[in-house]
């Protein structure tokens, strides 16, 4: 993993579980393991690329509501 790959996903540690992270248009499941809080003392890193359109057409399940949008065009 590259250094700025592993920034993006030591910045989001602070957070709490996995987070859906958008870099350089696209999206990352990310997460720390263990995680401190930092994530400057996890052991592993664990970071998945995922599909967006797959994700997208997943996601559209949810727009129950006229004009209701989970995620921006």
């Amino acid at each position: 993993m590259d250094a700025r790959a592993y920034e993006r996903t030591k910045d989001a540690a602070g957070l709490t579980g996995a987070q859906i992270i958008r870099y350089e248009d696209r999206l990352y499941l990310t997460t720390v393991y263990p995680s401190d809080k930092t994530g400057s003392n996890s052991s592993y890193v664990i970071e998945i690329e995922l599909n967006q359109d797959a994700f997208k057409e997943d996601m559209e399940q949810f727009n129950i509501y006229p004009g209701q949008r989970i995620l921006p065009d």
